[in-house]
């Protein structure tokens, strides 16, 4: 019999979904509840013991083993681009300059643009407004870029709403590809290019004193795979991509919730996980958590990343739940990319009626 092992299976998962494909809605024996939890958590068994179709069942495993074949992709290219660097210390006796001053925003568009040119792939920022408003500023450029596969990220903060022109801009970059999210946390200029290099505002109290570039491969994409590993807890949560989260958690994760509800922390699986969230949060119409200002320290394959957030969660009334603080996570570089182990959320204000 043909094994779906090769997909990331493992052998009693894949027994109790051919089980369930064959006996729909099936009493289950209690001791197949964390096993049913695990596929529940890969969107390959529904809550009423439904199974997936093998089509879909399929391609959802698929879907996950292209995206680990990525991440050790993107491993394999962070070596090759640290042995370039290092040919070059050999080849000039010197170091590579790592760290570069830009002194003005036209300078930084420019760098990062040639920089997307030649690899369009990857585009993250973090802006005080979506539009730039400078008169000689062309945003032609990067839609041709958006054009030819770009994938990018914008988080900008939301008092530039103020100005009736930033929302349209918004719409109309998130529509051609551009992700726009907003925030009212307070945000410094940041922008990373393919994982690989980095620029970051050079004067945190003047906008206008241009950007460090930073060009340290191995630093940068782990910094944005930290980064991506946090936000993307939340964006599953939001979105009810519950096979999501299993990409982002370690095996055990240690949750404390206690500043919100009371009680000790919890060490959870995943599936224990996102079985808690699946009834927490359908209990809502909508969510939204939005992150930001993210502060890591790293220690070798270990990290500590704190960010604050928002949580607004919308009730079948339309009333709201709004609350902020901030998140610290603790991080495990794993073969499979950077993994949450420990979540720690701290309330400072909430606003409505939970």
């Amino acid at each position: 019999m043909t094994s779906l092992a090769s997909l990331g299976l493992a052998a009693e998962q894949e027994r109790l979904y051919r089980h369930l494909l064959r006996n729909p809605h099936a009493p289950l024996d209690p001791a197949l509840l964390p096993t049913l939890a695990e596929l529940r958590a890969l969107g390959l068994v529904d809550e009423t013991l439904n199974a997936a179709a093998p089509t879909v069942a399929v391609d959802l495993l698929i879907r996950r083993r292209i995206e680990q074949t990525q991440r050790h992709l993107s491993g394999l290219s962070l070596a090759w681009d640290v042995l370039t660097e290092l040919t070059e210390e050999h080849r000039s006796g010197r170091p590579v300059q790592i760290i570069e001053h830009l002194l003005d925003g036209a300078t930084v568009t420019r760098r990062i643009r040639a920089l997307l040119a030649d690899h369009p792939e990857e585009f993250t920022s973090l802006k005080i407004r979506a539009r730039d408003s400078t008169p000689e500023y062309d945003n032609t450029p990067f839609i041709q870029l958006l054009a030819r596969g770009l994938r990018s990220r914008t988080l900008f903060s939301a008092h530039a709403l103020q100005d009736p022109g930033q929302e349209p801009h918004a719409r109309n970059q998130h529509a051609l590809g551009d992700l726009h999210r907003i925030t009212t946390e307070p945000i410094r200029h940041l922008a990373i290019v393919n994982r690989t290099v980095a620029f970051v505002q050079a004067d945190p109290a003047g906008p206008t004193a241009g950007a460090l570039q930073i060009r340290q491969p191995g630093m940068v994409a782990m910094l944005a795979d930290v980064f991506d590993t946090c936000t993307r807890m939340a964006w599953h949560a939001d979105q009810r991509e519950w096979s999501g989260l299993t990409e982002v958690f370690a095996d055990k994760v240690r949750l404390d919730y206690t500043s919100l509800n009371g009680g000790e922390p919890a060490t959870l699986t995943p599936a224990q996980i996102i079985d808690g969230w699946q009834s927490a949060l359908g209990a809502y119409a909508a969510t939204q958590h939005l992150l930001g200002n993210h502060l890591v320290t790293l220690d070798g394959d270990t990290a500590v990343c704190t960010a604050s957030f928002q949580a607004t969660h919308r009730k079948s009334d339309d009333s709201l739940w709004t609350l902020g603080g901030t998140y610290r996570f603790d991080l495990m570089r794993t073969g499979d990319g950077w993994r949450i182990t420990g979540v720690v959320m701290t309330t400072a204000w909430s606003d409505g009626i939970r």
